[in-house]
């Protein structure tokens, strides 16, 4: 592979290629494997990337918003100085904490009162920020498939002089999470591998998991450079049907050189 070689991936995986120069690059990766298993691969990290940052932009989301509670629930209190004349010596005694009056009434409305509703204060502030991180992410939503399933990014870009554009149309539909029109599209094309794998993704997220996991084998039983990423969404669709025996089985067939390897490793060892 030449440094010609990846500035064509990239460009070929970002849509700029177009004319001759993407109908020669599409023919080779009929006939050269390397250079499609190389496609897969960049293909593979950019949605890695994609996901990462969907959890950094989450994270700090988070943070942003438990900033801004700490300043709205818990303001830094200033110094109160207080005065106090010593008719003896005439001397002035500064105190620089907040200090409580004790009335000599026994009225409970006076700052002896208050003085609860002070330290209760940040008590009630923490309980409020807690629930409303809880009302915001609802953890208790995301189970384990949803933290690790991310649909698979398919990128075909429209063939000078090819009949394309049903699927074209159908990839828009799909990234835009119409999949009950993209599906039958991608049904149209039993031998491409990697409209297939998408296929597989519309009906997992149609709920139709025994479909998907049909399609998942069927591409992960062949040779193309798309059989790992079968794998990973072999299992996720295990674990939808509660069968985490067979989504192990699935993810011990990924291999440690796929992109997909390290975070099919930390999953089984979760399940």
């Amino acid at each position: 592979m030449t440094d010609n070689d990846y500035k064509q991936i990239d460009e070929y995986v970002n849509g700029q290629l177009a004319g001759k120069a993407l109908a020669d690059f599409e023919a080779q990766l009929l006939t050269n494997k390397t250079l499609a298993e190389e496609v897969a691969l960049y293909k593979d990290v950019g949605e890695t990337l994609t996901t990462n940052y969907a959890y950094e932009k989450e994270d700090a989301e988070l943070k942003q918003l438990f900033n801004k509670l700490g300043k709205d629930y818990f303001p830094k209190e200033e110094a109160v100085e207080k005065t106090i004349n010593v008719e003896q010596d005439n001397t002035n005694i500064v105190q620089l904490k907040p200090v409580i009056e004790k009335n000599d009434s026994n009225d409970s409305s006076g700052d002896g009162g208050s003085s609860g509703i002070r330290w209760l204060k940040p008590v009630i502030a923490l309980a409020v920020a807690a629930l409303i991180v809880l009302l915001i992410f609802q953890p208790w939503q995301r189970s384990l498939i949803d933290n690790y399933y991310e649909p698979y990014a398919l990128n075909i870009t429209q063939r000078t002089g090819s009949n394309m554009t049903a699927l074209i149309q159908a990839q828009k539909a799909y990234h835009s999470g119409d999949y009950a029109s993209a599906l039958p599209v991608f049904e149209q094309y039993p031998d491409n591998a990697e409209v297939q794998l998408t296929k597989g993704n519309a009906a997992y997220n149609l709920g139709k998991i025994d479909e998907a996991i049909a399609t998942f084998q069927q591409v992960a039983s062949g040779d193309s450079v798309y059989v790992p990423a079968a794998n990973w969404y072999l299992a996720l669709a295990y674990l939808k049907k509660e069968q985490p025996e067979k989504a192990k089985a699935a993810l011990d067939n990924i291999p440690e050189g796929s992109s997909y390897y390290a975070k099919a490793q930390e999953l089984r060892n979760k399940i």
